[in-house]
């Protein structure tokens, strides 16, 4: 609200709401671009429910259309004509040629202005630092570079780079500390770069600003899981669990905690109670196997096994595992 560029946005925008108020009863063509603004921007302004600060620039294409209608009418309300209008139609008045020209004007600048734009376009990595530098305060713009940073990071990884990823992040965040996607990636990166306290602080405050969302819950399920304290991942996955929708991952991380806590019957069951939600991920499947040849049902074994190998072909962990367990064997060995 300190920014004054927002003063400027509602005057301009009740300026516009009291033109089409005082001239509700005419069908003008300044009306009806109007309007058409109101509606097609009216999707994006997240007046209905909190959500990021940042909307993708995309979103105002349609928009813009009713601003160049809006344009039009003016010309004709300055000029007392309309493009109809069989005697004088506005196309053939000076304002209209002036407002024709300016459109032209306008659509040339377009045209050269996207031609060296599209130099940027060589990949994600030239287009994000040719924008970066003119537009630093574009929250969504420094997520996704520090996201492509991060992708990046692991041909070649160094202290250095993890700075900058880590700086973008922070940045994102003092632009809109509201975005989700932001805070669980910047406090991925703190734990993935050995920051942990960073990271049980950022996950700590997205419980806050959003409870009622399972995925801080779960990042703090596996920040306490990676740290050995079992009985307090399993608290928060517990919560995961309450607010959230059935998740896979829910029910993977909470079986490995209850393992943990020597609780395998418990944690056998959440796994085949998550089987329902099809999980896409290859551990999954291949924790059920194990527990399946454990309790020597070899078939079911296999055929757990066989789904980790489909989904993660590149493991060789759970090729190495299959070969020694079901290779070579004429029948598998009966259930018990």
């Amino acid at each position: 609200w300190s920014n004054p560029f927002v003063l400027v946005s509602i005057l301009f925008h009740g300026f516009l709401a009291y033109v089409v108020i005082k001239n509700w009863k005419k069908k003008s063509l300044l009306n009806f671009g109007i309007l058409f603004y109101f509606i097609a921007v009216f999707l994006y302004l997240h007046l209905l429910k909190i959500g990021p600060d940042y909307i993708a620039e995309r979103y105002l294409f349609v928009p813009s259309i009713g601003f160049i209608v809006a344009f039009f009418g003016v010309m004709e309300w300055l000029a007392k004509s309309t493009f109809g209008n069989k005697e004088k139609p506005l196309s053939k008045t000076s304002l209209g040629r002036v407002g024709i020209g300016i459109v032209v004007v306008a659509l040339l600048a377009g045209f050269f202005k996207t031609k060296d734009r599209n130099k940027a376009w060589e990949n994600n990595l030239t287009l994000f630092e040719t924008d970066i530098e003119l537009a630093p305060q574009n929250a969504r713009l420094q997520h996704n570079y520090a996201i492509l940073l991060h992708q990046m990071y692991y041909k070649s990884p160094s202290k250095r780079k993890q700075d900058k990823i880590i700086d973008h992040y922070e940045k994102t965040l003092e632009i809109t500390p509201r975005s989700v996607r932001a805070l669980i990636d910047l406090g991925n990166a703190y734990m993935e770069f050995g920051r942990n306290e960073k990271a049980l602080a950022v996950f700590i405050k997205c419980t806050e600003i959003y409870p009622e969302i399972s995925v801080s819950y779960i990042q703090l399920g596996k920040y306490y899981l990676a740290k050995n304290e079992y009985q307090a991942s399993l608290e928060y996955l517990n919560k995961a669990k309450e607010v959230g929708e059935a998740n896979p991952d829910v029910y993977y991380l909470r079986a490995v905690t209850l393992m943990m806590l020597k609780e395998n019957d418990q944690a056998q069951q959440e796994l085949i109670d998550g089987l329902e939600y099809n999980p896409s991920f290859g551990n999954y499947y291949s924790l059920v196997s194990d527990f399946y040849y454990m309790d020597k049902k070899f078939e079911l074994s296999k055929k757990y096994l066989e789904k980790a190998i489909e989904l993660s072909p590149d493991d060789q962990s759970f090729k190495a595992r299959y070969n020694e367990r079901f290779v070579g064997l004429d029948k598998l060995p009966e259930n018990n």
